[in-house]
């Protein structure tokens, strides 16, 4: 079951991915910097994080989105940051897109630099820092009412469980940026993961990476239905160096969709014969 949605592939050198969040393809034990920001992917002996400079441009189109989102509201938007990784994209939210608040999540283990990189930002009272799994926080959000702007997800594999849960922690009018990383799934190398992952059959065909945007946004949209959420997807984008799905979502209202509301959910399928 696949949704609408706009796609555009990206260029960009890629790098060597050896392990989501502790590849060595990037030595920056000194300093990183990115567009505004500069940052660690090392503190003390840990074990260096995983950083892609490539695809800053899909950090460039959340920024974009979440400033966008600011002048329309007029307020200065929070953030979560799920899986903050170096606080690059954190740091980034607070800077160029005047974040008043960013809360940054992640499964740290050992010397981690998130803390130190977002120190002035902490010092100031402008972000928190947990290492909690991104579900708990989440569901926590909704439990105490601190509900965010902006949820990143930036989660690998099929994008699950967050398409399910990260509605828990966003506003009303707020957005989701949810993130797959699965091609060989979206493409029908793995069956058992597409059902699993989107209730769907995928297969290889010519438009396999347009139909993986698709499925993330179907499936966040019926998941967000489950919970009795109408949401809508703002614009989505295929990263080919790293093969990365991101989808960014609204919360548009928090009840029910209306029927009408899923005439745009149906299946894509292609012929053999024409190739259409």
């Amino acid at each position: 079951m696949v949704a609408p949605a706009s796609a555009a592939a990206g260029r960009g050198a890629a790098l060597p991915l050896a392990g989501r969040r502790r590849s060595r393809s990037v030595a920056c034990a000194e300093e990183c910097r990115e567009r505004s920001v500069s940052f660690r992917l090392q503190q003390g002996g840990g074990a260096p994080l995983f950083y892609r400079p490539a695809s800053r441009i899909i950090r460039d189109l959340g920024v974009l989105a979440l400033a966008a989102h600011g002048r329309q509201h007029q307020r200065a938007p929070r953030v979560l940051d799920a899986m903050s990784g170096s606080g690059v994209r954190a740091l980034r939210y607070s800077h160029e897109a005047n974040a008043s608040f960013v809360h940054a999540n992640e499964r740290m283990f050992g010397e981690h630099p998130l803390r130190a990189n977002l120190e002035p930002l902490l010092s100031a009272g402008r972000a928190r820092v947990t290492a909690d799994d991104a579900v708990d926080v989440y569901m926590r959000s909704r439990l105490d009412g601190s509900l965010y702007d902006l949820v990143d997800a930036d989660a690998f594999g099929t994008g699950q469980p967050h398409a399910a849960e990260a509605w828990w922690a966003c506003r009303t009018g707020g957005l989701v940026y949810l993130c797959a990383t699965d091609s060989l799934t979206t493409s029908g190398s793995n069956p058992h993961q597409a059902a699993a992952g989107y209730a769907a059959v995928t297969h290889k065909f010519p438009g396999c990476n347009e139909a993986g945007l698709r499925l993330l946004v179907g499936t966040a949209a019926r998941e967000a239905a489950a919970r009795h959420l109408t949401a809508s997807p703002v614009f989505s984008f295929f990263h080919r160096p790293s093969s990365t799905f991101r989808v960014m979502m609204r919360l548009d209202a928090a009840k029910r969709p209306p029927a009408s509301g899923f005439a745009a959910l149906s299946h894509v399928a292609r012929c053999p014969s024409c190739g259409e």
